[in-house]
């Protein structure tokens, strides 16, 4: 169990992300180290060089609900006093609602597999 089913406070939605962040980021000082992780989905729309980290309330054609992870990197930057600062992102870029998505149409069998009672097949490095 995460804390977000323990206590909805703290489920990783964009608004409590973005809070917390500021409130990290205004306490630290010259000396102090700051590691931000983030570790989830992420997306980079077709066409577009921006990529974003979705939070749990991320909608994604409304891209206020999303973490815009270029402006996560230039806080840390250039708003950040801490004299050590590291940014993990651990997310996928894919944009999902391409028709180029590779593996929108994998994915859509295994669910029609599973359903039916089976075992998906494994995964192959060309999901990844």
């Amino acid at each position: 169990m995460h804390e977000g089913q323990r206590d909805a406070n703290r489920l990783p939605e964009a608004k409590k992300i973005k809070k917390e962040l500021d409130l990290l980021l205004s306490s630290v000082e010259e000396g102090d180290t700051v590691i931000v992780a983030l570790a989830g989905h992420g997306v980079q729309f077709l066409g577009e060089p921006a990529s974003y980290f979705c939070p749990v309330d991320a909608v994604l054609e409304d891209r206020t609900t999303l973490l815009p992870l270029g402006r996560a990197s230039t806080v840390l930057l250039d708003e950040c006093a801490a004299s050590r600062k590291l940014l993990l992102v651990d997310a996928c870029r894919n944009d999902p609602q391409s028709p180029l998505a590779r593996s929108r149409q994998r994915n859509q069998a295994r669910e029609r597999h599973a359903a039916a009672g089976g075992l998906a097949p494994p995964r192959d490095r060309g999901d990844l």
